[in-house]
């Protein structure tokens, strides 16, 4: 009977099966998948070492949110003109705050941070019950102000564009 240990990705358990193919059991493996199949008496050491890469690349794909699209409104609250900060970007936060149970993910949405720097936000953020993150430091203030005058800015610009166009609301708004 052979011992099967599925590994995150096929290049990890092609490498267990060059290193250590004197161990791999040749009725059961089969070289096109994931998990490599040890014959019983392989060295205890191979097994555990195995078994530890599986775990870890296992669990850090577990972990992977994806992509989840963004609704209009979503994308009318997200400043894409910082560095580094597009659709693709965006909506990986926003699967990361899914996958949390975050609600109002632009809310704790930090230009600043990578994806990864996102996925502790808010992992801990899911854990408060989505309410806003303790930042100590005054970026959550700061981050309302850019985000009401980012507002005031495109209302002025949008209000402009329909009075040109004789819309006399919009006048009076601006």
């Amino acid at each position: 009977m052979s011992i099967g240990i599925e590994f995150a990705e096929k290049a990890t358990a092609d490498r267990f099966r060059e290193n250590g193919d004197e161990y791999v059991c040749p009725v059961d493996d089969d070289a096109r998948m994931r998990t490599v199949h040890f014959v019983s008496d392989a060295p205890d050491h191979l097994i555990e070492q195995a078994r530890a890469e599986s775990d870890e690349g296992l669990a850090l794909r577990e972990d992977e949110a994806g992509q989840v699209p963004l609704t209009d409104a979503e994308r009318d609250r997200i400043d894409f003109s910082k560095d580094g900060v597009n659709v693709p970007y965006a909506r990986s936060i926003k699967a990361l705050a899914q996958k949390h149970g975050v609600s109002d993910w632009t809310a704790h949405f930090d230009p600043s941070l990578t994806v990864d720097e996102h996925r502790q936000v808010m992992r801990e953020s899911g854990r408060e019950g989505g309410g806003a993150p303790c930042e100590p430091d005054g970026r959550d203030a700061e981050r309302q102000a850019n985000a009401a005058a980012r507002e005031q800015k495109e209302g002025c610009n949008h209000a402009h564009d329909h009075c040109e166009h004789g819309d006399p609301d919009a006048c009076e708004y601006l």
